[in-house]
């Protein structure tokens, strides 16, 4: 334990405890902290680190308190902020980021990322590789504003506990959504209902080079459901593998959303709108596949136009 420190630059290595404190409770005390080849089996307590960046470390559940910005190299861990750990409360918080990292999900946690800050947070994951059944995302309104995932291999094991199949379910309080180059594997056996699913207030999504490589033997509804997204958003060089038939690949919702160039091998796959009001354009470009028949089914009060251009309408 590391207490009642003020500095501006602290390094702590080769530290093996079940659990490590670093500052005390206010905020500020430490401006730069950096935590190496740290080995606990619970977690670290980071209470007074204005930013923090730990590396090479193996730890039981991260456990963040009153940092502005944390960064996570390199580092093995069991659960990330889950639903049964104490989460990050201040409200200066900022910017989370995991960068190479390996995490393992026990069973019974159903959800990933569940800081109960006041303020918006930015989320980072690079070259992450994460097993377990948890939800990324809560489906409740948790406090981050940005969420960008790129290059990470997400695996959905079985998980009988939790009460949800949903997996990333963005948050109402995101208005910034990306997710580029990620394989996601659903080797689940109980009923999923969805994979992907932005909100509302998503007024930037963009969804590219994702591989959902799905259970054949699940009854999905659908893959990604897109609710008011805005005229730049776009789903596009996605690859739909191993879903049953019917399942919907995307659902939009009273919105203008590019859909180019994804694929679905094995589903009957269509894509969904569903324009409450007013007039919505949907460019379908360089779509192929086996699609359903009709690959396209809109319906809502409102006006629907597709615009399609070298789309394999059936298989």
């Amino acid at each position: 334990m590391v207490d009642n420190l003020k500095t501006s630059l602290l390094v702590v290595s080769g530290v093996e405890q079940a659990a490590v404190q670093v500052g005390e409770l206010s905020a500020g005390n430490v401006d730069y902290c950096e935590l190496a080849n740290i080995n606990s089996s619970y977690g670290i307590y980071a209470l007074g680190a204005n930013r923090l960046i730990v590396r090479d470390s193996k730890l039981g559940k991260p456990i963040l308190a009153n940092v502005t910005s944390c960064k996570f190299v390199d580092c093995e861990l069991t659960n990330l902020m889950d639903n049964t750990s104490l989460r990050g409360y201040n409200p200066s918080i900022g910017k989370i980021e995991y960068i190479g990292c390996k995490v393992t999900y026990a069973a019974g946690v159903t959800l990933m990322l569940t800081l109960s800050s006041t303020t918006n947070i930015e989320l980072y994951m690079r070259d992450c590789k994460i097993v377990g059944s948890a939800s990324l995302l809560p489906t409740t309104t948790y406090p981050y504003a940005l969420v960008d995932i790129r290059n990470c291999e997400f695996t959905l094991t079985d998980n009988t506990t939790s009460t949800t199949r949903r997996f990333m379910m963005v948050p109402s309080t995101v208005t910034v959504f990306n997710v580029i180059d990620v394989v996601i594997n659903d080797s689940r056996t109980s009923t999923p209902d969805l994979v992907i699913a932005t909100n509302s207030n998503s007024t930037v999504t963009k969804i590219s080079g994702v591989t959902l490589n799905g259970n054949s033997a699940n009854l999905y509804t659908r893959l990604m459901y897109l609710t008011s997204v805005a005229i730049n958003s776009v789903v596009e060089n996605c690859l739909f593998k191993n879903f049953p038939s019917g399942v919907d690949a995307v659902t939009t919702t009273n919105s203008n959303l590019a859909i180019r160039n994804n694929g679905c091998l094995y589903p009957s796959a269509k894509f969904v709108i569903n324009q409450t009001s007013g007039t919505g354009y949907y460019p379908f470009i360089g779509n192929y596949g086996t699609l359903a028949t009709p690959h396209i089914v809109s319906s809502g009060a409102g006006t629907v136009t597709v615009l399609e251009y070298g789309t394999a309408k059936y298989s």
